[in-house]
């Protein structure tokens, strides 16, 4: 079962944590380098059409590699888009119900999922996010804002998909960490995020339609040399378009598609078809959950212990201890 903790408060709107799948109703559903899998071997079916979503990060990856060699090549280190070709469509048929717009509008004419489990916003010029004023509050307004042209955030699907639900507690058990996930749901021929980096690993599925991703290392506007811009403990604001490094992987992500990339890799991805809506999930986690955080915490705990039962540690620093002189 997944860890029943409450979110991570101040989250950024990029990506939420939701933590462990919810225990309210759920629907039902059916339980730096590219490569392109196989639907079948000379054997018969490739192994990844006999695993399911219970087989966490291994069914993730498929045939593409083991869990081993993507935390030896990949994890933290490179991003990875995996292409599954025309295996692609049903690879993620467990999550059906979430692999389109009507999908949601249905639960949220039905009251299932309420307006304010959704972010609203749009990204005209490349470079800033912009929010409606105010923001939707009904369904009505959520279908009008689509329709004009605004991306949607779904916070924490995974309350509405028994399937989404059970994945993220198999991936929690196996990371030893939170999992959240959010639902995102672009216009045809729109952007909806500007670019920017994340403080969680991400694992982006593609449901439905096309997204086009540009990844980049590094932005000017940062005041750090580039090579200490990985791995950041917390997300970035909006970048200007102008600002980043010539992009280093420029996947473009069909249904079935994985793509991996580590905290700190500045990305956007417009929806550059102009007939169909884009739908993926993004799955986030390790966040802030490096060995820097644990010796911080554990050296704030144990500090705190002789605090309370040493006096001379709760007097003030000598007069002048702080001055420049000193």
């Amino acid at each position: 079962q997944g860890l029943e903790l409450p979110p991570i408060s101040q989250r950024p709107m990029g990506h939420p944590v939701s933590m462990a799948p919810s225990r309210k109703r759920a629907r039902t559903g059916t339980a730096g380098a590219t490569a392109a899998e196989s639907a079948e071997t000379k054997d018969g079916p490739a192994q990844s059409q006999r695993r399911s979503s219970d087989d966490g990060l291994q069914w993730l990856l498929g045939d593409a590699a083991t869990v081993d060699a993507f935390r030896a090549t990949h994890f933290e280190r490179e991003p990875l888009h995996l292409q599954r070709g025309k295996s692609g469509k049903s690879y993620f048929s467990a999550f059906g119900d979430l692999a389109s717009p009507e999908g949601l509008f249905a639960l949220l004419d039905s009251g299932e999922v309420p307006a304010q489990r959704l972010n609203v916003f749009r990204c005209k010029d490349g470079s800033n996010k912009e929010t409606p004023q105010p923001p939707p509050s009904s369904a009505a307004e959520v279908r009008r804002l689509f329709a004009e042209g605004w991306s949607i955030q779904w916070l924490q699907p995974q309350q509405e998909s028994s399937a989404l639900a059970r994945f993220v507690a198999v991936l929690e058990s196996e990371f030893g960490s939170l999992v959240g996930v959010n639902a995102y749901i672009t216009p045809p021929g729109t952007q909806g995020l500007a670019p920017h980096w994340d403080d969680v690993e991400v694992f982006v599925l593609q449901l439905g339609g096309e997204k086009a991703w540009s990844l980049h290392k590094s932005s000017s506007t940062i005041l750090v040399p580039p090579e200490a811009q990985s791995l950041p403990r917390y997300s970035s604001g909006d970048l200007p378009l102008q600002s980043l490094s010539p992009a280093f992987l420029k996947p473009c992500l069909a249904p079935g598609d994985l793509l991996y990339f580590p905290r700190g890799t500045i990305h956007h991805a417009p929806n550059q078809n102009p007939d169909k809506p884009s739908v993926h999930l993004t799955i986030s986690t390790f966040q802030r959950q490096s060995l820097f955080d644990l010796l911080s915490k554990t050296f704030e705990e144990g500090m705190a212990e002789l605090w309370e039962g040493d006096e001379e540690l709760r007097r003030s620093l000598p007069w002048g201890a702080l001055s420049p002189n000193s």
